[in-house]
């Protein structure tokens, strides 16, 4: 083989060594695009799982803010009704009272009657009445427990002695009444058992 031969031959095996690495070269630089794109998409992935992730948390809380000022005025308007029919039945039971109502609460009192002087309140009009129950129904307290008047009537009754007051006045009844009642209402307003989750 002659020297042009030989120069032709080399010329040729640089093309095709050359050829080789540009496809190579160009092989190697797709790979690495891809990779980079793939990398960029897995990133871009992340950052919108982050970001929707941060928007339920902000959507979460706000609905949890709305819900609990929601409660809130829930509670404020059960309130304000409550309070609204304590004055209402605080203002109407006096009018409600009896003799008979009278003598029912002082039976209620004088049967855990403690020892020692005794004394009945009672409205006025219920005076007589609740005397002569006394001494009839409970013969062994009449000598010990005197029946007095309130100054306006109040119905019910209560009774004092030396060391202990029975509050069984209507005014009492609905004061325990109402706390109970309120105490239901916040339990449900707040989430408690019967209330909502």
């Amino acid at each position: 083989m002659g020297a042009p031969e030989l120069v032709r031959a080399l010329e040729e095996e640089v093309r095709r060594q050359s050829s080789e690495l540009v496809a190579a070269a160009e092989r190697e630089a797709a790979r690495l695009q891809e990779e980079a794109r793939r990398a960029a998409a897995a990133e871009r992935a992340q950052a919108l799982a982050r970001a929707r992730a941060l928007a339920d948390r902000r959507r979460a809380a706000e609905r949890a803010r709305a819900e609990a000022a929601a409660r809130r005025e829930r509670l404020t308007e059960q309130r304000r009704l409550l309070d609204e029919a304590r004055r209402a039945c605080a203002e109407a039971l006096p009018r409600r009272a009896t003799r008979e109502s009278a003598i029912r609460v002082a039976e209620e009192l004088l049967a855990a009657a403690p020892e020692g002087p005794l004394t009945l309140h009672v409205d006025p009009g219920a005076v007589p009445a609740v005397t002569l129950f006394v001494s009839r129904a409970h013969p062994e307290l009449a000598s010990r427990c005197a029946v007095r008047a309130w100054p306006e009537p109040r119905g019910g009754a209560v009774l004092e002695a030396e060391r202990a007051t029975l509050d069984g006045s209507f005014a009492a009844r609905l004061e325990r009444a109402f706390a109970l009642r309120e105490v239901e209402i916040a339990d449900r307003l707040l989430g408690g058992r019967d209330g909502p989750a």
